[in-house]
């Protein structure tokens, strides 16, 4: 007699760029282990902001069907209310960024301030050595 196998959920996870994929891997490889009954699947949008975050996981939807939908994304570019109502609509749970993942991680480490994303991302290569995407920064953080 063959055994049953277990069902496991499935969560796509969709990072908005390189930083968002490296953050949610992170975050997968810490709180998703085995035997848990389910898995995420991390797939990059790409620099397309949030509309095209949005489209991208509408898009994977059509040939999978997934358990749970989850975009991490920016809020400063292609990104307004019609842009929630739509993943609401297609029941994609959006973690916004605002302005941009930069800013949520220096706010962490208390070097927030009042900035634009681009500024954001040169304060954060400069506290850190590189930009949020390198998993591994050429000196240490504070």
């Amino acid at each position: 007699m063959a055994r049953a196998r277990a069902v496991v959920r499935v969560i796509l996870a969709v990072g908005e760029g390189k930083a968002e994929c490296v953050l949610l891997h992170q975050i997968k490889a810490l709180y998703v282990g085995r035997g848990l009954g389910f898995t995420v699947k991390v797939l990059g949008g790409y620099g397309k902001g949030g509309k095209g975050v949005i489209d991208y996981a509408i898009a994977r939807t059509r040939d999978i069907e997934y358990d749970a939908l989850i975009a991490l994304l920016d809020t400063d570019a292609d990104w307004d209310d019609a842009q929630r109502t739509r993943a609401n609509v297609n029941g994609i749970v959006v973690v916004e960024s605002a302005p941009c993942l930069e800013a949520w991680l220096l706010d962490i480490h208390r070097l927030s301030g009042e900035r634009k994303s681009a500024a954001h991302k040169a304060e954060f290569e400069r506290c850190f050595g590189g930009p949020a995407h390198d998993t591994v920064p050429s000196k240490s953080g504070r």
